[in-house]
């Protein structure tokens, strides 16, 4: 039994990397990451982030070839004031075409519902200028992840099982 708690130790360790194939065929057809910034005031930061989620993370995920959605907040944020912090919205997408492939109107709608709600909300916010990597997205070419993940976990709890029966 030591040595199944052993080998689940060392699987959870370990971490699992991919590359995605040529770069150049990645622009258009590999995992592609939409890169937003905002300007958020501190003390809004929370609330900004309940109505992301209620209406953007909600709508994106709906979405055809829809990954994952991750938002992120520069550390040095006083929560307390009301001076900006700065907030970065990251977008997985299967393919560059799939974002782009969203309905123009649709997204207009949904940023007109989401600035009325951070408006009727108090929230101070604003979008920084998305060019580049708003409209251009970054093609993921590699990848390395922890296998202390789900995927990871549940490998090492099989693995673990499968040398205790043993």
């Amino acid at each position: 039994m030591k040595l199944s708690f052993l080998f689940a130790s060392s699987a959870l360790a370990a971490n699992t990397r991919g590359t995605n194939g040529d770069a150049a065929e990645l622009k258009k057809n590999g995992l592609t990451t939409e890169i937003l910034h905002f300007k958020v005031h501190g003390k809004d930061v929370d609330k900004w982030n309940e109505l992301d989620d209620e209406i953007w993370t909600t709508y994106l995920a709906k979405q055809d070839g829809f990954v994952r959605k991750t938002t992120n907040v520069d550390r040095t944020c006083d929560f307390t004031k009301a001076s900006n912090c700065d907030v970065y919205s990251h977008v997985d997408w299967e393919t560059f075409d799939q974002w782009k492939a969203i309905d123009e109107k649709e997204l207009n709608d949904k940023t007109k519902e989401f600035d009325d709600a951070c408006e009727a909300a108090g929230i101070t916010q604003k979008m920084e200028n998305a060019v580049p990597l708003g409209t251009t997205g970054l093609a993921v070419i590699a990848s390395t992840s922890s296998a202390a993940s789900v995927t990871g976990a549940l490998f090492a709890l099989v693995s673990s099982l499968a040398l205790f029966h043993l």
